[in-house]
């Protein structure tokens, strides 16, 4: 999609978009559970293979979020009220499982296997108290868990590739890696493999079906409780996924002004339009993120970039939806990243709680209902 239609799709949502009374703060947060980067030693060893991870934020920093991760985060939400005495809330969206590499590899490719979150937490450094902390958390209305999907990866475009011995894939598997970014002939850089929904054909669009379903179980299962929310990978699903996603009691679907619907065989994308309170068929309705956080792009510029767009979402009487990933509170690949992403989380909570003394905080769930009830 052209940047000028990208604009103009973001300035018709807006437009579009249910207004309110209040000036409300939404904070969604997607990729918490998914192990992206392994550890340093793997992105020094990708490097060395000839892998442009340096020229990937997400190859260069992402990671399995850490207990001491987690809890640095809780400590600085919790330090910050709004004027009805909430706390800044997190929608945190959870991937539930990761690959499991060697079981994958034992069984010749012929099937994907994969760890639970809870194996996950279990296996690494560091992790064993995470979902001590997320429930403690949860409890005191820091964080909304919500579902991102089942992994962050495209398991059958993965096997597939396995079975045909791409080397580029089985480095990714040899080094516990949910695929591993490359350059293409237009100099750009990706790594494909962590489209999770992107099907190629309709066999490939019902497994992806049965993948949806098997990860709101397990959410059920692993947290204790139904998912409400939920967001797609890199925005990408197929409109055929929101009945699956209603069965399974999601209420609120998260995103962006653009949905990108894929054309199958890897062939690109359609588009379809949303606005925040627009409603669908089966009754759901979709919240659209109308800023971003993202401090890893750069502190200031991330702030003050924020700080604008949630005054044209308050001046259009509309909420503020901000989007903030993982990537900027996460220490285990590089720790100042971390402290960066947390130091300017803090300028911008209270750079809004003194630009907007009034301001609510809502999760993605709270502002979900209050549209339908108004």
């Amino acid at each position: 999609m052209s940047p000028i239609l990208t604009k103009a799709y973001s300035a018709l949502s807006l437009l579009l978009s249910q207004k309110v009374n209040k000036p409300i703060v939404v904070f969604e947060s997607d990729d918490w559970g998914s192990a992206r980067m392994p550890n340093r030693e793997a992105y020094i060893d990708s490097l060395r293979n000839g892998y442009p991870v340096n020229k990937d934020i997400y190859s260069q920093f992402d990671c399995l979020e850490s207990s001491e991760d987690l809890q640095d985060l809780f400590d600085l939400i919790s330090s910050f009220k709004d004027i009805q005495s909430n706390h800044p809330i997190l929608t945190a969206n959870f991937l539930v499982t990761n690959p499991d590499y060697k079981k994958i590899q034992d069984q010749g490719y012929l099937h994907y296997y994969y760890k639970t979150i809870e194996e996950t937490y279990h296996n690494y450094q560091n992790t064993t108290k995470n979902l001590k902390l997320l429930k403690s958390a949860k409890n005191e209305n820091l964080i909304s868990i919500q579902s991102h999907g089942r992994e962050h990866l495209n398991v059958s475009r993965y096997l597939d590739d396995l079975i045909n011995n791409d080397p580029n894939v089985l480095y990714s598997l040899n080094n516990q890696m949910p695929g591993i970014v490359i350059e293409n002939e237009q100099k750009n850089i990706s790594n494909d493999y962590v489209v999770a929904l992107e099907h190629y054909s309709k066999k490939d669009l019902n497994e992806k079906q049965l993948i949806i379903k098997d990860g709101l179980l397990l959410f059920e299962k692993i947290f204790g409780f139904k998912a409400e929310s939920f967001i797609a990978c890199n925005y990408i699903w197929h409109p055929s996924f929101e009945k699956v996603l209603a069965d399974a009691g999601i209420k609120f679907i998260q995103g962006i002004p653009i949905q990108f619907v894929p054309k199958g065989q890897y062939k690109g994308f359609n588009y379809k339009f949303h606005y925040t309170a627009q409603t669908n068929k089966f009754k759901q309705t979709y919240i659209v993120r109308n800023a971003h956080f993202e401090p890893i792009m750069g502190g200031e510029h991330a702030l003050n970039g924020c700080l604008k767009r949630i005054e044209r979402a308050f001046n259009l009487k509309i909420p503020a939806i901000v989007s903030t990933h993982r990537i900027n509170y996460v220490g285990g690949m590089d720790i100042s990243n971390k402290n960066n992403g947390l130091k300017y989380l803090k300028m911008l909570l209270e750079s809004i709680l003194k630009t907007w003394p009034d301001v609510i905080f809502m999760s993605s769930n709270e502002l979900g209902y209050f549209l339908q009830n108004k």
